[in-house]
């Protein structure tokens, strides 16, 4: 069993189980990891006998644990090896290694850009997976002010190609670039709107760009429709056309049971509720 093959401090991380609820990263270090117990770390990380355990186990928890215990460790010889679990959003949906990876990358520093850049440049790999690689890239900028210029001119360069990425990739990039300080990129991020090869569902189109960067004061056209503004701009008129003709529904047709109560209060075998009952009348033969 995996579990068998790890030694403490590392076999430790197999009985922490599921984090949410725990707020911020607990402090792994306080166990005993030193950096010669990163090797094993990567192992478990990378284990997928581990990924693919019971979901109801703690076992199922061990890869989180270890890959942010690399982080705080900052383990140069975790950069390379981790790559490959961002393919995971892609294949199976694993919204943990989108979400954690790029934090642990931005804790392992600066030295970890040239193989993430190397990663997102690659077309071969996955759309998420890519978008993984850049975020990691912005985060390891956001967090190692140093950084910042190198990490923009990594992002833009992968933005240069535009024409022949996924929009929803273009358009992250382009959202990095603006958290990192886009002012030499402006005019690459214009083309790359003008080319319309970038997801505007994202951050806006290039006036919204503009206008949140201070470039633009207010919008000089309006906004171009797409299929899903269209849908929902559709749904609202259809709503607020009903509301203003105020359509009664259809009315209701006369069931059996409706036409047994009629004849029964026709009858005076049944009184309405609230009303008050006269004496009940004698009946003569």
């Amino acid at each position: 069993m995996t579990a068998q093959n790890y030694t403490m401090p590392v076999a430790k991380l197999l009985t922490l189980g599921d984090p949410r609820g725990e707020g911020e990263w607990r402090d792994y270090l306080k166990l005993g990891f030193t950096p010669e117990h990163a090797p094993d770390l990567i192992r478990m990380a990378r284990d997928t006998e581990l990924w693919l355990a019971d979901s109801e186990s703690k076992e199922v928890w061990a890869s989180l644990h270890a890959w942010r215990t690399l982080g705080q460790l900052r383990a140069q010889k975790a950069i390379v090896p981790l790559l490959d679990l961002f393919q995971r959003i892609d294949d199976d949906g694993d919204d943990w290694v989108g979400e954690e990876l790029p934090e642990v990358y931005a804790l392992i520093g600066p030295a970890a850009i040239p193989a993430l850049a190397n990663y997102l440049g690659d077309p071969a790999h996955g759309l998420w997976a890519r978008i993984g690689a850049s975020t990691s890239i912005e985060k390891i900028g956001q967090q190692h002010p140093s950084t910042r210029a190198e990490c923009a001119a990594t992002l833009a360069r992968a933005l240069e190609k535009f024409d022949a990425q996924e929009p929803e990739l273009n358009a992250c990039l382009i959202s990095a670039l603006c958290d990192l300080g886009p002012q030499e990129y402006l005019s690459l991020i214009e083309r790359a709107f003008a080319s319309k090869r970038v997801d505007e569902s994202m951050r806006g189109d290039w006036q919204d760009i503009q206008i949140e960067l201070g470039l633009l004061k207010e919008r000089t056209s309006p906004r171009a429709r797409t299929k899903l503004s269209d849908t929902i701009d559709d749904i609202r008129s259809a709503l607020l056309q009903i509301a203003a003709r105020r359509i009664p529904p259809p009315p209701k047709e006369p069931t059996l049971t409706d036409n047994v109560i009629a004849e029964m209060l026709y009858k005076g075998e049944l009184k309405l509720p609230g009303k008050k009952e006269s004496q009940p009348k004698k009946k003569h033969k």
